[in-house]
């Protein structure tokens, strides 16, 4: 590995294996300017860049952090080492704009993909998941901030406190979900957030998964 990367991009995937194995997440884009010492995030994206290149990571979606998954340990990446995707590498489809009066028109607007580890994230095999963009700041209370991109296990069903994405005629949020018998409700746990009621047998409103992680964008 030492004859395909300089001594500074060896550093930084070193770094990250080793923050990987510390913290079960990779480490942010700042967290790796801090480590090595460098005011300007382009140094970092530039050696992020070629060690991709090279084959040596996936970066999933460009612009978000803890994205980075380490794809091999060979010393020369071939294109088709470059190609070779692990088992527990996930492409999610990052889900689009839609309406509640056909649900699965969101993934017909596809936004793309994005590459995610199961082992850092919890996501069960042979369950369906989509990822998408947090439309608002309603639960950056609980962690969850406008654009950031939400793991989703998809399921039109939802228990008393799950976070929930859901639409809303035309209108994609992310909310969490509370039932008190027969009597439901969307929350946000921001300020300026009206609670919204979910009405039986109301189509405006579906129900489109549970959120079950989250990739904090920088």
């Amino acid at each position: 590995m030492s004859n395909s990367l300089s001594k500074r991009q060896s550093d930084v995937l070193y770094f990250i294996k080793q923050f990987i194995q510390q913290n079960k997440i990779p480490p942010s884009i700042k967290e790796m300017c801090s480590h090595f010492g460098v005011s300007s995030t382009n140094t970092i994206y530039e050696i992020l860049q070629a060690l991709e290149k090279k084959g040596h990571i996936s970066r999933g979606v460009k612009g978000t952090s803890r994205g980075i998954v380490i794809l091999g340990e060979t010393a020369q990446a071939t294109p088709t080492q470059v190609q070779s995707i692990p088992s527990y590498i996930k492409q999610l489809t990052i889900i689009g704009d839609g309406h509640a009066s056909n649900p699965l028109s969101v993934f017909m607007q596809s936004r793309g993909q994005i590459a995610i580890d199961t082992r850092v994230y919890d996501i069960t095999p042979k369950q369906q998941y989509f990822a998408a963009i947090v439309p608002d700041d309603a639960l950056s209370p609980d962690g969850i901030k406008q654009n950031d991109y939400a793991i989703v296990l998809q399921t039109n069903t939802a228990h008393d406190t799950d976070i929930v994405i859901v639409l809303m005629n035309d209108q994609t949020l992310i909310r969490t979900f509370y039932k008190n018998g027969k009597e439901a409700e969307l929350t946000a746990s921001a300020k300026g957030f009206p609670k919204i009621k979910l009405q039986p047998k109301d189509d405006s409103i579906v129900i489109l998964g549970v959120v079950k992680g989250v990739i904090r964008v920088l």
